[in-house]
């Protein structure tokens, strides 16, 4: 695939950057939007840049603009991540309202926080910042703000060996085709029997779909060559 891509191209005669989500604007328009309030290592509107510069690319002279509200969702998660990125978190500091969020979202993943743990702290934290804060009060709220950055995947149950994928043919299989391995947990039921607790799966794949990810790879002029 990426030979043939290399040699051929996306498509025929692809040379300007259009078709992948951007809303159209003229390039001296653009100039990119640098956030010179947010100073300081580790932020994010290096990143910030880089990706509007993607999603905002050159209009060419035969295509019309788009109306702002037909722009497709990642567009849209874009504009919300850049809009908490500018905006301070209160009027005493300058941590953008999106660094403080990712700084906690982070906290959590490292000491691997419960749901209500996170919810808990940032309920404690926003009663300790001043009046009129931007903090966001939960873990939905905040992760919410950062879908732009989510990249899909499907999960597919799999056997606990690694002996087959529980899809296609074996999709309504309980128990592995070749070595007889349960799909999902199973439980005592009192008697010395076991039943399967169909909501829990043994093993689960998670799989990248391709098109999502070239999507990705081709988003930037700069990054796909």
């Amino acid at each position: 695939m990426m030979k043939h891509l290399c040699k051929f191209g996306f498509m025929p005669n692809y040379t300007w950057w259009v078709y992948h989500g951007e809303a159209y604007r003229p390039r001296e328009e653009v100039v990119r939007r640098r956030l010179e309030a947010f100073d300081g290592d580790g932020g994010v509107e290096g990143w910030l840049g880089d990706y509007e510069d993607a999603m905002f690319a050159e209009r060419p002279p035969d295509v019309e603009q788009e109306d702002e509200e037909e722009l497709e969702p990642s567009a849209k998660a874009f504009l919300a991540m850049l809009e908490s990125a500018q905006k301070f978190l209160h009027e005493k500091t300058t941590v953008s309202q999106l660094d403080a969020i990712g700084h906690l979202l982070g906290l959590k993943s490292q000491h691997n926080m419960t749901r209500a743990c996170f919810d808990a702290m940032m309920s404690i934290i926003g009663d300790l910042l001043p009046e009129g804060h931007h903090l966001l009060s939960s873990l939905y709220e905040s992760t919410r703000l950062l879908r732009a950055l989510k990249m899909p995947y499907e999960q597919i149950h799999c056997c606990p060996k690694g002996c087959v994928l529980f899809r296609k043919e074996h999709k309504d299989a309980k128990y592995c085709p070749k070595c007889k391995s349960s799909r999902y947990v199973e439980v005592d039921k009192g008697d010395g029997k076991k039943e399967q607790n169909e909501g829990i799966p043994m093993k689960v794949l998670r799989h990248l779909p391709i098109i999502p990810r070239l999507q990705w790879l081709f988003m930037s002029e700069e990054s796909v060559k």
